[in-house]
């Protein structure tokens, strides 16, 4: 993106539900890549990139009346896996075990917005956000950022 001016906004929609609004100087020589309907990466030059992921259940193969704002409370044992089924209680600590790993150890930050609640991990190089729409079960937004400030992340989801 460029010829870009400060104070002027770029809009990325993802779904009905997921609309990145970044200041556009931000983004000013950046690559925006479209990767399937719902996903797209951003990257920068000096190879800092962040990808955002629609999650719906189709994708996930959850059941239909599964409530994905609850996706991430399984995966930072905030809720308790024992309500699940064999199969989902294993796919869901298998996931933590990975994260755990990752970002050592799991600690998470939780924040909470009137339209948006996220969980947040991260370590020196990389953050995972978990972006929870409060008024949808159907779908949540997942960020990977490598190599970008947490507020550069934070300012995706400030509400404006």
């Amino acid at each position: 993106m460029s010829n870009v001016k400060a104070g002027e906004f770029a809009t990325l929609s993802l779904s009905a539900h997921f609309k990145l609004k970044i200041d556009a100087s931000k983004l000013s020589g950046a690559k925006v890549i479209a990767s399937g309907a719902t996903s797209l990466i951003v990257a920068f030059d000096d190879g800092s990139y962040f990808d955002a992921t629609v999650i719906t259940r189709a994708m996930e193969k959850l059941p239909e009346n599964f409530d994905l704002r609850t996706y991430p409370e399984y995966l930072l044992k905030i809720r308790s896996t024992d309500d699940l089924s064999e199969k989902w209680k294993n796919k869901f600590n298998n996931a933590r075990c990975e994260l755990e790993q990752r970002f050592n150890g799991g600690a998470y930050i939780v924040n909470s917005q009137r339209k948006y609640t996220t969980y947040t991990l991260l370590n020196e190089q990389e953050i995972t956000r978990f972006v929870i729409a409060k008024n949808t079960t159907s779908q949540i937004l997942l960020v990977n950022a490598v190599g970008l400030e947490s507020g550069f992340v934070d300012d995706l989801f400030r509400e404006k």
